[in-house]
C-alpha cells in the first residue's frame, strides 16, 4: 500500500471518530425541541399574537428598562425609548427599533 493510500485512511478515520465525538458531545436528551415548544402566554385562543407589554404607549424604555418612554416616533407614533436613549440611538439608526420605518421627527413628553 501506497503512503498516500495509508494518510488518506488515516485521514477518514480521524475525521470520522472526530464527527462521532462531536455529535455524541452535542447531543442532549433533556434539551427542548423547537417544535416540543410550550404555546407562548402572549396569544390567545383564536391564536392571534398580542404584542409584549412593552410596546405599549407609557411602559419603560426598552434599552435601559428602568426610564419611561418619553419618545415618540412620527410617523409610527411608537414610544419605546426614553430621552437618554434615544440620543445615543440616534447616533447608530434613524429607523424606529419596532417597526424600522424612517423616523421623520420625535415627539417628546416631560
Amino acid at each position: 500500500m501506497s503512503a498516500e493510500k495509508v494518510f488518506a485512511f488515516i485521514f477518514v478515520g480521524v475525521f470520522a471518530a472526530a464527527a462521532a465525538v462531536y455529535v455524541w458531545l452535542n447531543k442532549d436528551d433533556n434539551k427542548p425541541h423547537r417544535n416540543n415548544r410550550p404555546p407562548s402566554n402572549n396569544s390567545n385562543e383564536t391564536g392571534d399574537v398580542t404584542p409584549p407589554k412593552y410596546f405599549e404607549t407609557g411602559s419603560n424604555c426598552i434599552v435601559c428598562c428602568e426610564n419611561p418612554s418619553t419618545v415618540k416616533f412620527v410617523p409610527c407614533l411608537h414610544s419605546c425609548l426614553c430621552s437618554n436613549c434615544y440620543r445615543t440611538y440616534l447616533k447608530y439608526d434613524r429607523k424606529c427599533p419596532l417597526c424600522r420605518i424612517e423616523i421623520d421627527h420625535v415627539i417628546t413628553s416631560a
